[in-house]
């Protein structure tokens, strides 16, 4: 992956030295400071195109709808794969079923704690 996008990186800034050298046959050729800027936009092409091979996933549980859907939203933009659940029976299904890496859970709540649903969660995954 590394090697691809140094490939990559390499053959944009070749292109783009071409470009301007020919574009600008009656003018110099494209000077450091020019040079410079095209390297540091095609960087940020390639840093933006990138995406984590692994993505960290994160339960939340809130029995507030409104709640569950914020946390969700935010961590979703900051690249975390999310479930979220308002009752903490749902919750220890989804962590029966599925790889979770962090839970975030309101204490109190109607149906079961939050301490209750990690208390269960603990005996499916006793470490």
């Amino acid at each position: 992956m590394l090697l691809t996008e140094i490939l990559y990186c390499t053959s944009v800034l070749i292109i783009k030295f071409f470009q301007a050298l020919f574009s600008q046959r009656d003018k110099k050729p494209i000077n450091r400071e020019e040079f410079d800027v095209a390297v540091g936009r095609a960087v940020e092409k390639i840093d933006k195109k990138k995406k984590p091979i692994y993505k960290n996933t994160i339960l939340v549980i809130d029995d507030d709808k409104e709640m569950v859907s914020l946390m969700r939203r935010s961590l979703e933009k900051e690249g975390y794969g999310t479930f979220g659940v308002c009752r903490g029976s749902e919750a220890i299904e989804i962590v029966q079923k599925n790889k979770v890496d962090v839970v975030i859970t309101d204490i109190k709540m109607s149906e079961m704690s939050g301490i209750e649903v990690l208390k269960g969660m603990k005996q499916l995954y006793p470490r």
